[in-house]
């Protein structure tokens, strides 16, 4: 019979003998039952591809989501989370900040990824003729010469320029018939 790497005779589940001594384990003992044990309190723990091998457990750089920190405790890997974050890898969010919907005059809201350290903020995305951090504001009518404002009616200087442009039209016809 054959011992495979999960400690076990072939497909019975009977436990093979890994070790006959602590030679036979490396970075780690040969217990009284066969079996080689590691220092979890080192780190380190039982290979899942060779039985007779202790690794170091370490935290890879993707092993946390959203900039959470990895950080290594006994043989357990542990994530501290950022700001808004939550769960065993900071995949889970925390609070929807979009979700009474901040963004005025049917601005785009989405989650501010922009600050690692905190995910509870929104952003907002404006439409058309408005913005401001909410999309509260109206942005000023710029027509076609360029300029911008309202005159001192209140009316602004896109509808101005047009009204002149329809009278200028009107003018020539005028002349023509």
């Amino acid at each position: 019979m054959t011992c495979t790497k999960e400690g076990h005779f072939d497909k019975t589940l009977k436990p093979c003998v890994v070790c006959v001594d602590d030679n036979d384990c490396k970075d780690g003992t040969c217990n009284a039952n066969g079996a080689c044990e590691c220092d979890e309190t080192a780190g380190y723990r039982l290979s899942k591809d060779d039985k007779r091998r202790c690794e170091k457990t370490a935290c890879t750089a993707d092993y946390c989501s959203n900039n959470g920190v990895c950080s290594v405790k006994g043989v357990e890997l542990s994530c501290d989370c950022k700001t808004g974050t939550t769960g065993d890898t900071c995949a889970d969010f925390t609070t929807n900040p979009c979700e009474e919907n901040p963004c005025k005059n049917e601005g785009k809201c989405t989650r501010d990824m922009s600050n690692p350290e905190d995910y509870t903020k929104h952003r907002c995305t404006c439409g058309t003729g408005f913005k401001g951090e909410d999309c509260e504001e109206e942005e000023a009518v710029q027509d076609q010469d360029g300029k911008k404002g309202d005159d001192k009616n209140g009316n602004s200087a896109a509808c101005i320029h047009l009204l002149g442009n329809i009278i200028s039209i009107v003018a020539i016809l005028v002349n023509i018939f």
